[in-house]
Parts: structure tokens; sequence; C-alpha cells
């Protein structure tokens, strides 16, 4: 068993070399490999996430982007800051398609990186999406509205962490409720 897993590493790895390459079509190949293999990719592909080459960390948030698996959230949340707008775009559509399990690793994200305005840009744009369907409870939306405000720097990390704690709060005191009902 661990020839296996030591064989789909070296597999892993040898795809993840190919984004280095010009050529997109084998780029492309080795992305929908890696999207086969599914989540065990992804501690690879964090690996390459401030990788030199631009090329590479595109084709790294692609496929996570592509791989829409929520153990991959905190890596698109890295990406979100990256300097290159085509990166921060991927990296925050993977994040709108995770949904609500965007939502922690966003919002400590947030917290720690509110003093970049490309991941500000990329966290509005995933909360205002989030929003629209529906996601967002009141201390999210007083964080999205900190976002829009005149001095996010000031006003993003307290929101950030008041709509943390507020999903941190309504999830123990679903499981709570759970443990009520199955003790009744």
């Amino acid at each position: 068993m661990a020839h296996s897993n030591a064989a789909n590493a070296s597999q892993i790895k040898n795809l993840i070399s190919v984004f280095e390459l010009k050529d997109g079509a084998s780029r492309q190949r080795a992305r929908q490999g890696l999207v086969q293999v599914g989540r065990d990719v992804i501690p690879f592909l964090i690996d390459y996430i401030l990788d030199h080459n631009d090329r590479v960390r595109w084709e790294v948030a692609k496929t996570l982007e592509e791989l829409k698996d929520p153990t991959a959230a905190s890596a698109l949340v890295m990406l979100l800051g990256d300097d290159v707008p085509g990166i921060r775009w991927l990296a925050g559509e993977g994040l709108i398609n995770l949904k609500d399990n965007a939502l922690i690793p966003l919002l400590k994200g947030l917290q720690v990186n509110f003093h970049s305005r490309f991941f500000l840009e990329g966290a509005h744009h995933v909360l205002r999406e989030l929003e629209r369907e529906g996601l967002l409870n009141n201390k999210m939306l007083e964080a999205l509205s900190a976002l829009e405000g005149s001095m996010p720097t000031f006003s993003v990390p307290f929101a950030a962490a008041e709509a943390l704690q507020s999903i941190v709060k309504s999830r123990t005191s679903g499981q709570h409720r759970v443990a009520e009902r199955l003790g009744d």
C-alpha cells in the first residue's frame, strides 16, 4: 500500500510539473488528471501557491477551483490576494463554488489580510455573490458593509471577527439542539 501511495505522490508531482510548460493543452490535460485524482492533490497544490511562476499559480488556482472541494477553501483564500488578477478571480470563483464552506476561511483571511487591497476586493466579490445566494447572516452582511466602507483597513478585521463568531455560535447552538433531540 505504501508503494501505491508513493507512486500516486510521484504521479501528482509529475502532473503539477507540467504547469510550468508553455503548452496550454498539456497543462489542461495535467489539470484534468489532477482533478480526477480528487482531494488528495490539494496538499501538493498548496506547495505551489507561492510559486514564482504566474502560470503555475494560475494552474494551481484553476485546479483548486475545478475540484470544488471544501478542503481547498484555505488554499483558495491564500490565492485571493495574489498579484495576478486572473489568479485572484479563479480563487474567488472557487470560493463562491464552495458556498458556505468558504465563509470561515474567508473571514479568517479578512482578519489577517485586511491591509491588502487585492484581498479585500476579492473577498468583497465572494461575499457579494454569497449574499445574492442568501448565505450571509446579519454579521456577515456587516462585514460586507465594512468592505464597502470608507476605511476598510480599520473596520474589516473587527467585522470579520464578529461574523466568524456568529458562525461558530450558530453552529454550536445547532449542535446543542441536535444533542437535545437525541437525548429525548
